[in-house]
């Protein structure tokens, strides 16, 4: 991986000085008289800076810059006016919009191009598939490298770094996708990111791509223990990085029904894992962490229509965005409904609740504390994604809706669908407009044999 630019700590920042640095180390290993600096870096638009007391700064218009922000491509204001400072963005499809209004707030961007994972070998061996991805990507970087809202390019997101010989076609495309943005861009740092902390396709990074700046790392449940990781691991890498993106336990960590449906926390548990998690896991403090980013800001259908979105249809809060803007530090806004768990014919969703086609069922909703304002519930009965649901996909289609209903009740009936199979009750809960609590509970329809 990439060698990164050493100052003393005395005089980061300042320009002048910066250009009389004494020299570079790599990432692992002691400096040779390749590694000596040339004066370029400390004027590219943003860099990796690593002090004498081996801290590392990303650079950001000769100001040291931390990343605070979150994953997403919409609601930028919002974003912004919460105390976040970046966004990243996945899709090359959304580049422009996304730049574009990101420079209107002030807001950072890394901009991700997304790759094919790394095992479909027969398409890398394919020049037809490789030179057009080259193309492309030289295109976006040439027409965007300029960008004031640029921060970081992401290259490929959650690949794996094998070290079998039968992958050298992957190394060599993705080697020189890397060396294509450097020559085109070459002032922006290069990162890519990795499933948890994941040893072997780190040390195959190091022994294999040198054109990696900054690793990064999704991580759910997996952060518990994060910092130990990096520790232990110093020996083989000890370069900076990002928690590109981070939150409660996603549906592959989650409790299971008995026909593998995932149990999904209410929003407000879900807030609370977020903050707890933010300040017992997230290495905010590590003199090797550049910044971390939430996941996901807006609505996302991810599994469910809420396991993941900090916002329902792109318009009503949860108590997630409540959650950010205190670690954003800024004031929270939201006065929500206290929910505290839904039932289904007075069972909980671990119970693997069962039903017969056109039964009458009762969802019912349990409060902390009396509401002392009227209760608004929108509650919608979706089957669930069954072919998805046995592949554990991350399907992002939204799910058939079998029936819905706007109630001022904290209970709703309604009749079982007369098709088989695996669905699920969602309700959202206002007490004042905007502020939305939710909560789901899966359910099976199995007709009886006769």
């Amino acid at each position: 991986m990439k060698k990164v630019l050493i100052i003393s700590s005395q005089v980061a920042g300042a320009m002048v000085l910066m250009l009389a640095v004494w020299g570079m180390i790599q990432w692992s290993g002691n400096p040779t008289l390749s590694d000596y600096a040339s004066s370029q870096d400390s004027l590219k638009a943003v860099f990796v800076q690593q002090t004498i007391d081996g801290s590392y700064q990303l650079i950001r218009n000769h100001e040291p810059f931390s990343i605070q922000g979150a994953c997403g491509n919409n609601h930028l204001a919002e974003l912004a006016h919460a105390g976040a400072n970046t966004i990243r963005c996945y899709k090359l499809e959304d580049l422009e919009s996304v730049l574009e209004e990101a420079k209107k707030y002030n807001l950072a961007v890394i901009a991700g191009i997304p790759l094919p994972k790394s095992d479909h070998i027969d398409w890398y061996k394919d020049p037809a598939n490789t030179d057009s991805v080259y193309q492309q990507i030289k295109q976006i970087v040439t027409k965007w490298k300029d960008h004031p809202s640029l921060l970081i390019w992401n290259v490929g997101n959650e690949l794996f770094f094998p070290s079998r010989p039968s992958f050298q076609p992957f190394y060599e495309f993705y080697n020189k996708v890397l060396a294509i943005i450097d020559s085109v861009d070459g002032t922006h740092p290069l990162s890519t990111t990795l499933v948890n902390f994941d040893k072997k396709s780190i040390s195959n990074l190091e022994l294999k791509v040198p054109d990696i700046d900054i690793l990064a790392f999704n991580t759910f449940g997996g952060v518990i223990g994060f910092s130990e990781k990096l520790s232990s691991f110093e020996w083989m890498w000890d370069g900076p990085f990002i928690v590109m993106e981070w939150g409660f336990n996603g549906y592959w960590e989650s409790e299971r029904t008995l026909w593998d449906a995932p149990l999904e926390s209410p929003s407000w548990k879900k807030a609370e894992h977020l903050l707890e998690r933010f300040d017992a896991e997230i290495p905010v403090n590590s003199s090797r962490c550049l910044g971390n980013l939430m996941f996901y800001w807006g609505s996302k259908h991810e599994r469910t229509p809420t396991w993941f979105g900090f916002m329902i249809d792109d318009s009503l809060e949860t108590e997630l965005t409540d959650v950010a803007r205190t670690i954003w530090g800024t004031q929270p806004t939201g006065i929500f409904p206290e929910l505290d768990y839904m039932l289904l014919n007075e069972k909980v969703g671990n119970q693997s609740i069962v039903v017969t086609p056109g039964s009458s069922i009762t969802s019912t909703l349990a409060f902390k504390k009396s509401p002392k304002q009227p209760i608004i519930s929108r509650w919608k009965v979706y089957h669930e994604d069954w072919y998805s649901l046995q592949l554990d996909q991350a399907f992002d289609e939204q799910p058939i809706l079998s029936s819905q209903a706007i109630e001022d009740s904290t209970v709703f009936t309604f009749k079982a669908p007369q098709e088989q199979g695996p669905y699920r009750v969602y309700v959202e809960c206002q007490t004042s407009p905007g502020y939305t609590t939710t909560a789901n509970v899966p359910f099976y329809v199995l007709a009886n044999e006769s």
